[in-house]
């Protein structure tokens, strides 16, 4: 079973680093002023739905991608897994699975004539330099229609990616059902991978604060279904979590539910005085409504018990 389970992640990791490669392919080939083609990309995306239906080792993988500052490869390759996860919670079918993730891994093509200076700078922009990487959506519809004519459906997600429900997106400020459903599911897509990633001017946050702070300031940038999506197809808590619930017990999750995303099941790990248990106790929280998590356990608060 561990061998079979090493395999598995050893072909996610093949297909994510190929992903990659072929992403950073096409920005080298913009960025010459070349034409590229979208099917090694297509291909790829065609194994990341095969994996994401028999399993969340990809999920994992780009969640837990480790990238120094802002790398827009992984970070593109990150978005499509999140967003082709929320259109299998959306029950999207096959062809508009592949149509999103084709979409997602290319959305911020725009962003290969932003300056290295403004992408990697440590501090917060300047407006100016705000508005330079705001004009990325329509820059990538322009490097979309001059070097690939075949794929001329996803100018219109591209350009709308950073449009909000609310109508405090940009560039146009549409609201609503003005937005392709596809742009709404990549715009929440990068706005998780954003928060649970490292970036030049900040930290990452964990996946459970990630997803507090999407319910409490994106709220209304989303259509609730879609945010609900991302809350049943996305961890919360993913396994190997160290918590902390309201019986003062420390615990590790070792399961999660999409219906009930923040009730995993855990294993106590100590008891309310610090104390490791003489046998292993098993609670899925979603069965138990008195014990709920109250907040999250670093590996170094463990070692100090």
């Amino acid at each position: 079973m561990i061998i079979k389970v090493q395999e598995e992640e050893n072909i996610e990791t093949a297909l994510y680093e190929n992903g990659r490669d072929q992403i950073e392919k096409i920005f080298q080939d913009v960025k010459k002023g070349k034409s590229f083609s979208l099917n090694p990309v297509s291909e790829v995306i065609s194994g990341i739905v095969d994996s994401l239906f028999a399993g969340d080792h990809l999920v994992r993988r780009a969640l837990y991608s480790k990238t120094k500052g802002f790398d827009l490869p992984s970070h593109l390759l990150n978005v499509c897994i999140f967003a082709t996860e929320i259109g299998i919670a959306l029950n999207y079918n096959r062809d508009d699975l592949e149509r999103l993730g084709l979409a997602a891994i290319i959305h911020d093509i725009g962003m290969a004539g932003v300056p290295e200076n403004i992408i990697k700078k440590p501090g917060k922009l300047n407006d100016e330099e705000f508005d330079t990487v705001k004009r990325h959506p329509e820059e990538g519809v322009k490097i979309l229609n001059k070097f690939s004519e075949d794929n001329l459906w996803i100018s219109e997600i591209i350009l709308q990616e950073h449009e909000r429900f609310n109508g405090r997106g940009y560039p146009k400020g549409l609201k609503g059902n003005e937005i392709h459903e596809f742009a709404l599911i990549i715009g929440i897509a990068d706005v998780y991978e954003a928060l649970t990633h490292h970036r030049f001017q900040r930290k990452n946050l964990p996946p459970f604060d990630s997803m507090k702070e999407i319910l409490s300031a994106e709220r209304a940038s989303f259509p609730e279904k879609v945010i609900k999506a991302l809350m049943s197809k996305l961890p919360v808590f993913p396994v190997g979590t160290i918590v902390r619930l309201n019986s003062k017990e420390i615990a590790i999750v070792v399961s999660t539910d999409s219906i009930s995303p923040f009730r995993p099941a855990v294993e106590i790990l100590f008891d309310p005085q610090g104390r490791k248990p003489a046998t292993r106790r098993k609670i899925n929280l979603k069965e138990n409504p008195l014990l709920y998590i109250i907040s999250l356990v670093s590996e170094e608060d463990i070692h100090s018990q």
